[in-house]
């Protein structure tokens, strides 16, 4: 049997963050992945707000999406462009992305270039 201990969730808008926090409740480490801002993002940090801001919005979601708070800890956040190469320790990968075929198809790709061999991908 294989074991996940640690998943990719790609995209943090609504369904990607409750994923995240859904595995996070699961004592998974999850790597939590969105794009880089059109705007405001030159570098460090900023690069991935989206992700951070997700990771915010779930601290503060009522009724609660963590279990407890500190579960929140258990996101790593960054963006799609600076840490594709975050997924080789990922064991699942789940694509939570806008339903745009080009948008899912050039991320399935750029995905396959970045993760390790035997890592489970699924797509919403």
């Amino acid at each position: 049997m294989r074991r996940i201990r640690s998943a990719a969730v790609l995209g943090a808008g609504v369904m990607g963050r409750q994923i995240a926090a859904l595995l996070a409740n699961a004592n998974l480490r999850v790597t939590l992945l969105d794009v880089v801002p059109a705007t405001g993002a030159e570098e460090g940090h900023a690069r991935s707000r989206l992700a951070r801001e997700a990771v915010e919005a779930l601290r503060r979601a009522s009724p609660p999406a963590l279990f407890v708070p500190e579960r929140a800890e258990a996101i790593r956040v960054g963006n799609l462009t600076d840490h594709l190469g975050w997924l080789k320790e990922a064991d699942w990968i789940l694509e939570a992305v806008a339903e745009d075929l080009g948008i899912k198809q050039a991320l399935f790709a750029a995905v396959d270039g970045h993760r390790a061999a035997g890592t489970i991908v699924s797509s919403n």
